[in-house]
């Protein structure tokens, strides 16, 4: 089994600083006797790299494994959250992984243009083809809310 933690700092409007003494979740894991990864950033390299890992390990018998990844929150914690509680919204905007990674591939020779429209073109077609899924499948049965939640 792999465990992923995002943690973007915040708790709510609360920073994380104030709710815990533990900087980094990862070293949570080694109470439950597991190897803890944490990967900064979202960097790219670093979570494919840390999910190899553990996936391996899980696969092998080794057990499982604990991946905390230290992520950005963009935006407020719900729709029209003004975020007056945050100080740390400078430069916030600037290291999302996505644009930061495309670049990167661009800048690489990796990917150029037409192949960055071609993946953005079909990421949307599958978005919403997910959507229209949704929004076409029959509404579940309350009655089976609970059902595979426990195991008995």
């Amino acid at each position: 089994m792999v465990f992923v933690v995002e943690d973007n700092d915040w708790g709510i409007s609360v920073p994380r600083a104030a709710s815990t003494a533990v900087a980094d979740n990862s070293v949570r894991a080694a109470a439950y006797g597991m190897p803890g990864i944490r990967v900064e950033d979202n960097a790219v390299e670093g979570v494919y790299s840390a999910a190899g890992e553990a996936v391996h390990r899980a696969r092998s018998g080794g057990g499982p494994t604990l991946i905390e990844v230290h992520t950005l929150r963009l935006w407020g914690h719900f729709e029209g959250d003004a975020q007056g509680y945050r100080g740390d919204l400078e430069g916030v905007p600037g290291r999302d992984p996505i644009p930061t990674y495309e670049a990167r591939l661009r800048t690489d020779g990796v990917l150029d243009e037409d192949e960055i429209a071609r993946i953005r073109t079909a990421a949307a077609a599958r978005v919403e083809e997910a959507i229209q899924f949704a929004k076409s499948s029959p509404r579940p049965d309350p009655a089976e809310a609970g059902k595979y939640v426990f195991a008995s």
